[in-house]
């Protein structure tokens, strides 16, 4: 289960990185075949980051009403169909609508994974996937670069659909496969979840998937009728947070798992939550921050503005629009082809080494 989340991890980050990338060695062959002008090219490089603003915005109350694990795997279907669409592009409507397909699923994973892998893997192993996922990401800019040089070199007939719609699509193809062999996340389980021993016993198995210690000897004293019941639990046990909330909300329930008498296939009310109210609520929460309402907390209105700023900070920069436009940039102070293709992948290796992980005995993150 560890290997299959951290193939996730760096399969979900790559496909970020090369749906953000793939465009840049094919904006001016595609420019050209098309007869697009230079604001028509900017809308279809744009794209994508307005397709992610719009797969962000709805991928957090998607993954409160619809669950992590879901949402992460339908962020690599309009991952799939964009690229169709811009690889059979023949007009710019088509183009565009491609592109913010795929900002979409870029926004949805975006959101879904970090908060996915928050809550599946161990405490101490949180800042190690979190590294894994940005490193992904690097990763993917480099591998998009590398396989739109080697495109390139190969020279095929408008290699530009090659470089911004095959590339793409095939990276979508690991997350949609992993995704369908991790269990969903037990904490979003159990506060969606009601309380019956059938929605118990759901979220203690996917526990049991994830190799939680304690959780296989609770499904045993199940298995054996609550017959008795549940042995003193050890050090591990008693650390580990999901079996914690889970014995605190089967207890809160009365112990129906391990109690003779419970009838699985009794059945309770499930939390419904509706995507639409939960955006709306959270931007109410948001609107509210910022005015400083008295109910909000302390603090909040501070911790927003640094993250509203380190967001905006991060895009003002331009580290994505450089790699896009590093060829075109290269090709007007008169750089060979051979040349912006390796001076590219430099610039992007540089970024892939500025997000390496590092680890001590305090730290687990990225520079």
């Amino acid at each position: 289960m560890f290997w299959r989340l951290a193939i996730l991890a760096i399969g979900a980050g790559l496909l970020f990185g090369v749906d953000l990338a793939s465009i840049g060695a094919a904006v001016e062959a595609m420019s050209k075949e098309l007869d697009l002008d230079k604001k028509q090219t900017e809308w279809v490089v744009s794209g994508a980051k307005g397709g992610a603003i719009f797969g962000s915005l709805f991928g957090g109350a998607l993954i409160m009403s619809r669950g992590r694990r879901m949402i992460i795997g339908w962020a690599a279907i309009p991952s799939m169909i964009g690229p169709i669409l811009v690889f059979t592009a023949h007009s710019l409507p088509q183009l565009i609508v491609g592109r913010i397909l795929m900002g979409v699923g870029i926004g949805l994973a975006s959101v879904a994974t970090p908060s996915y892998l928050s809550e599946v893997v161990l405490p101490e192993q949180r800042g190690l996937f979190e590294a894994m996922y940005e490193l992904g990401i690097a990763a993917g800019m480099l591998l998009a670069a590398s396989a739109n040089a080697l495109i390139q070199m190969v020279g095929t007939e408008s290699v530009w659909r090659y470089q911004a719609g095959c590339v793409p699509f095939v990276f979508a193809f690991p997350v949609l496969m992993v995704v369908c062999t991790v269990p969903e996340s037990p904490r979003w389980m159990l506060q969606t979840k009601g309380s019956s021993p059938s929605s118990l016993l759901a979220v203690l198995e996917e526990i049991e998937r994830l190799r939680r210690p304690g959780a296989d000897k609770r499904l045993e004293t199940w298995r054996s009728g609550g017959r008795g019941g549940l042995e003193e639990s050890d050090d591990a046990e008693d650390d580990d947070d999901l079996i914690r909330l889970w014995d605190e909300k089967h207890h809160a329930a009365g112990t129906p798992l391990f109690r003779s008498d419970s009838v699985l296939e009794e059945k309770d009310e499930t939390v419904r939550l509706r995507t639409l109210p939960i955006l709306k609520r959270t931007l109410g929460d948001a609107c509210a921050i910022i005015v400083g309402s008295h109910k909000v907390p302390a603090g909040a209105r501070r911790g927003l503005g640094l993250a509203l700023a380190a967001a905006v900070l991060d895009q003002a920069c331009a580290s994505t629009s450089i790699l896009i436009y590093a060829q075109k940039m290269l090709a007007t102070v008169g750089v060979g082809q051979d040349q912006q293709d390796l001076l590219t992948l430099s610039v992007v290796g540089a970024k892939m080494l500025g997000v390496t992980p590092c680890r001590n005995e305090r730290l687990v993150g990225v520079f």
